[in-house]
């Protein structure tokens, strides 16, 4: 993980500018969403949740399944929903970073804040 936010941080700082022809580029959006999936595979966050917290909302007593089955859907819906207001926001924000000045701005202070978020992670999990 601390590997990937290192790399992540790099790529933003030095970033070629990936703007406006995104739109019309498929395979930028094929390479975009493959790295969204690559991050939250990387990421350990669901398999944590369901280990720790899905047995407390299990009843023993009912088939486990159709519980389970029910409760990662929720699980799934709420994510989705939360993801696409997060893709809504970032269209709107789009308008804004269309100047290159400011999207280079923006992209190396968020590049300074995944490499906090690293070191953060390495020295928390040392």
């Amino acid at each position: 993980g601390v590997a990937y936010l290192l790399w992540l941080a790099w790529d933003g700082w030095r970033g070629a500018a990936e703007g406006s022809d995104l739109a019309a580029s498929g395979s930028s959006l094929v390479r975009f969403f493959g790295r969204g999936l690559l991050t939250n595979l990387l990421n350990p966050k669901a398999a944590v949740f369901y280990v720790a917290m899905l047995p407390g909302f299990v009843d023993a007593s009912r088939p486990v399944m159709p519980q389970t089955l029910a409760l990662s859907a929720t699980f799934v819906a709420v994510a989705s929903g939360v993801h696409l207001g997060i893709v809504t926001l970032a269209g709107a924000a789009r308008r804004f970073l269309d100047d290159a000045a400011r999207a280079a701005l923006v992209r190396r202070a968020l590049s300074v804040v995944l490499l906090g978020v690293a070191v953060w992670f390495a020295l928390g999990t040392a």
